[in-house]
């Protein structure tokens, strides 16, 4: 779940980056113990490419992720 890539991306990062998300992927790896404090070696969160992602804004996605930074 809180696994991470070269790059230090994990799902959440990945699924709140995509330009066409699907926001029920988000609630299942939150539901599923996605770790949001977790960094890329970007050194940005799930969150920080959320807010960067216009078809999360206004989501009960986004909430979720911004409630949990």
């Amino acid at each position: 779940m809180n696994t991470q890539d070269d790059y230090d991306w994990t799902p959440l990062m990945y699924a709140a980056y995509l330009i066409t998300p699907n926001p029920a992927v988000i609630t299942i790896l939150i539901d599923a113990g996605a770790d949001l404090t977790l960094k890329s070696s970007g050194g940005k969160s799930a969150f920080d490419y959320a807010k960067n992602n216009e078809s999360l804004n206004g989501t009960v996605q986004f909430d979720l992720l911004n409630s949990m930074k």
